[in-house]
């Protein structure tokens, strides 16, 4: 193969694969060793990892990073744990190593590699074309390793992005080994996550006394944190105390949150504790005509 070809073909695979290849798929394109060795020389090979290279120029993203943690362990390796959350983003990016589940464990340096011999062909997902596990394997993987509020705010997240159901979950734990992870998701299947505050707890009993339906609790949209959330009908709860917001620049804070969430089509609803308190009756007519939209 004429080399200018192979070139193409490299960059053309690099350009897929957030700008990493790796030495395997170098060979598979008709490389040989010895010209591997010579695109290092060349500066064209950038080494990431024993193995991987980026193409080019050196590696300046996160998911090119990622990517290069995957590829590094093998064909048949996919991100996982705290690093498919991030990927997922479902939970937030953690310094450290990345994780990533392969048939074997042998370490690699800056990478922690787990070995699974539970994974199935329904466990395996890309995004970013980026090989890592399936949200439900994911959540299962995190319960392992998240405490309870970071479990929370990832099923959330999974919900409010749509990436899963509350029956996909159940029928993702079904005959799975792992029982710890399997009793801490099962709680998120009928009941939201659990709240945060005195105010919270009673809007929660507000929504199940006056037969609405239950939210989503402490969830992110567009990367902004938010009280209650219904995803399908674009709703968002802002439970107001003053507490909360006594000063002035929470105060304009809490404003521009809202301004934000309003630009990208979701209606913003404020109760504050006294309404929810003196007039739930009227809340709850106000909020159910918001919800049947």
């Amino acid at each position: 193969m004429p080399q200018s070809r192979q070139n193409a073909q490299v960059i053309a695979l690099a350009v897929r694969q957030q700008g990493v290849v790796a030495a395997w798929q170098l060979l598979g394109l008709g490389f040989s060793r010895e010209a591997i060795k010579h695109g290092v020389r060349s500066g064209w090979l950038i080494p990431v990892h024993r193995g991987v290279y980026a193409v080019g120029r050196p590696l300046g993203t996160w998911r090119g990073h990622a990517m290069a943690a995957v590829l590094a362990c093998g064909p048949h390796a996919l991100l996982s744990h705290r690093s498919a959350g991030a990927l997922w983003e479902i939970t937030r990016r953690v310094d450290g190593p990345f994780c990533v589940i392969a048939p074997n464990n042998h370490g690699r340096p800056g990478i922690v590699v787990r070995r699974s011999t539970t994974m199935r062909p329904r466990d395996a997902a890309r995004r970013w074309n980026i090989p890592v596990t399936s949200v439900p394997r994911t959540l299962i993987d995190l319960a392992d390793v998240l405490d309870d509020r970071q479990l929370e705010r990832a099923v959330g997240q999974a919900y409010v992005q749509r990436f899963i159901t509350a029956r996909e979950l159940a029928a993702a734990l079904e005959g799975i080994c792992n029982r710890r992870a399997r009793r801490r998701l099962m709680r998120f299947i009928k009941e939201p996550a659990p709240s945060r505050s005195a105010l919270e707890d009673a809007f929660l009993r507000f929504c199940r006394r006056d037969g609405l339906p239950l939210p989503l609790m402490n969830v992110y949209v567009q990367d902004i944190e938010v009280d209650a959330f219904w995803p399908a009908a674009r709703v968002i709860v802002e439970l107001d105390g003053y507490a909360f917001h006594g000063d002035r620049v929470a105060f304009e804070r809490d404003r521009e949150r809202r301004a934000e969430l309003a630009s990208h089509g979701y209606v913003i609803y404020v109760i504050t504790w006294r309404r929810l308190r003196d007039q739930p009756a009227l809340e709850a007519e106000r909020l159910g005509r918001l919800l049947a939209r």
